[in-house]
């Protein structure tokens, strides 16, 4: 069966969730059905890039949206009351170029990946599924909670904008899928209930334990241009590590991710390493003795987490964070709140080599049941996609 797949992000590199989604939601969908691409891009796609999806799409297409169109998309957003995150990917020139390829490929089922793309099709007569994948709505919510001045303003009002939009989109998709449980709950449509969990997963074989030396203690990893990162950065560095270094002056932490501002950067010294953009994040997670993810306005599943546990990492959490994942505190990892909580936990697991190995072995368990991409697609394919195109007569 024909699938056309709409993402508002070429779906490579892996350096942002959404597109670590969406690319694995090809590769693993192109095992069932006949996969044609569409994906609006921010800057040109390379042909690097297209190479790695090219083994999983019938046909692949993408356009760049200009700084000129992103202007007017947000320009309109302004008098026509949709999410200005929306807009962004907005163009009515790409509306009527999306009409014309779906005419012609006639797929079984469209797939909107974000709400951010599902403009370009609600009003399409082919079935259709939208994955909301987060929360935005509420992720925004946390943001404003956060932020101070016009920035908390904006933030304010995007969040009633998305909240709307959320429910408002909601009919005219057939079916929708969701990375979590917390997530699902909190979509303002009474029929939530309807929206299928499909939780982000780890290629094992990928994400696998390896015998390195390790060169830090500590690690925070993710795309530092992400809010959420960057505040979680500040929280670490400016109440944990002061706390740590008081009581382990030697301990040393690894900042991994692409995109560090200045408000990253400057936390840089013979003790804290920001890599910047890395070609492998996996070397980093193997060099280092435990993973924090202590998360205080993220919303979805936390990749990073996923990661970290199936290559055997302690990893150590905000509850937040933990929320999505649905892990057990001390034994498949920790679960920490205050600073000093933080403080004590580090330190005892770092001077703990049985407890922290014993917790990453039952980590790797724990995602293996849980979180295998192979399992999750399948059954997101069985329960939802096939009884869909089962009733296509086309």
């Amino acid at each position: 069966m024909r699938i056309f797949f709409i993402t508002s992000r070429f779906p490579f590199p892996l350096e942002k969730g959404d597109k670590l989604r969406a690319f694995e939601l090809i590769r693993h969908l192109s095992s069932y059905h006949e996969i044609h691409l569409f994906a609006i891009n921010e800057e040109e796609v390379k042909p690097e890039w297209e190479k790695e999806l090219r083994p999983y799409c019938k046909e692949i297409q993408y356009i760049t949206l200009s700084k000129s169109q992103r202007f007017f998309g947000l320009f309109r957003a302004l008098f026509n009351g949709r999410p200005f995150s929306a807009e962004y990917f907005y163009s009515p020139a790409v509306h009527k170029r999306i009409d014309a390829l779906i005419d012609r490929i006639e797929p079984n089922l469209v797939f909107a990946h974000l709400i951010r793309v599902a403009e370009y099709v609600r009003n399409r007569k082919e079935k259709k599924i939208l994955d909301y994948m987060d929360v935005f709505s509420k992720g925004m919510a946390r943001r404003a909670r956060v932020e101070k001045g016009i920035l908390k303003f904006a933030s304010e009002k995007e969040y009633q904008r998305l909240l709307t939009y959320e429910k408002g989109v909601f009919d005219d998709f057939n079916a929708h899928s969701i990375i979590s449980a917390q997530d699902r709950d909190l979509i303002p449509h009474r029929k939530n209930n309807l929206i299928e969990v499909v939780p982000n997963g780890v290629e094992m074989d990928e994400f696998k334990p390896q015998t390195f030396a390790k060169s830090y203690d500590l690690l925070f990893a993710g795309n530092m241009a992400y809010p959420p990162n960057v505040q979680a950065v500040k929280f670490l560095m400016e109440k944990v590590m002061p706390l740590v270094w008081d009581l382990r002056p030697e301990t040393n932490l690894c900042i991994a991710g692409a995109n560090p501002g200045p408000s990253v950067r400057k936390y840089a010294e013979e003790r804290v390493k920001i890599t910047g953009w890395v070609d492998d994040i996996r070397d980093y997670f193997w060099q280092s003795k435990l993973m924090l993810a202590p998360m205080r306005i993220s919303i979805g599943l936390q990749n990073k987490i996923l990661q970290g546990m199936s290559m055997e990492m302690p990893c150590i959490v905000s509850d937040l964070a933990n929320n999505a994942v649905g892990a057990s505190h001390d034994e498949h990892l920790i679960v920490a709140e205050s600073t000093k909580d933080y403080c004590k936990q580090i330190i005892d697991l770092l001077d703990d080599d049985d407890r922290s190995m014993e917790i990453g072995k039952n980590a790797r368990r724990f995602i293996e049941k849980n979180y295998n991409w192979n399992v999750i697609i399948a059954d997101f394919n069985r329960k939802t996609i096939e009884p869909m195109l089962a009733s296509d007569d086309r």
